[in-house]
C-alpha cells in the first residue's frame, strides 16, 4: 500500500471513532504497517492502546510481497473489502472497486 497521506488517512481513521467508542469491534487490514505514514501509525496505535475493540492486522510477507486488498469489519455484520487505499484519494477519487458485505455470515468469513 502506498504511503497514506496525513489529512486522507485522518478522514478516514476519524470515521471509526465513533463506532469503537460504542463499543463496536473494529479491524482494519493494512499491508506494511511500517511504511505507513506517521501520522498514520499514530492514530492506528492510539486505538489499539485505548479500545479493546479495536484489531489491526499487518500484512507484512518475509518475501516482500504486496497486498494491495484491504478490509475494514465493523462490528460483526459488515465489512468493506476492496483495492482502495485508506485514504480520502482512495475512497472518494481514485477508481476503486469494493464490496461491501452485510449480515452475520460476514463474522463467520473471517
Amino acid at each position: 500500500m502506498p504511503i497514506i497521506s496525513q489529512t486522507g488517512a485522518s478522514d478516514i481513521l476519524n470515521l471509526i471513532k465513533a463506532p469503537l467508542s460504542r463499543g463496536v469491534e473494529v479491524s482494519i487490514l493494512v499491508n506494511k504497517y511500517e511504511i505507513l505514514h506517521p501520522a498514520a501509525q499514530a492514530m492506528i496505535r492510539s486505538y489499539a492502546k485505548t479500545s479493546h475493540n479495536f484489531k489491526l492486522y499487518d500484512f507484512t510477507h518475509p518475501d516482500g510481497c504486496d497486498l494491495h486488498a484491504k478490509f475494514i469489519f465493523v462490528g460483526r455484520e459488515r465489512v468493506l473489502i476492496g483495492s482502495s487505499n485508506i485514504s480520502r484519494r482512495g475512497f472518494l477519487e481514485n477508481h476503486e472497486l469494493a464490496v461491501t458485505l452485510e449480515g452475520p455470515e460476514c463474522y463467520k468469513i473471517f
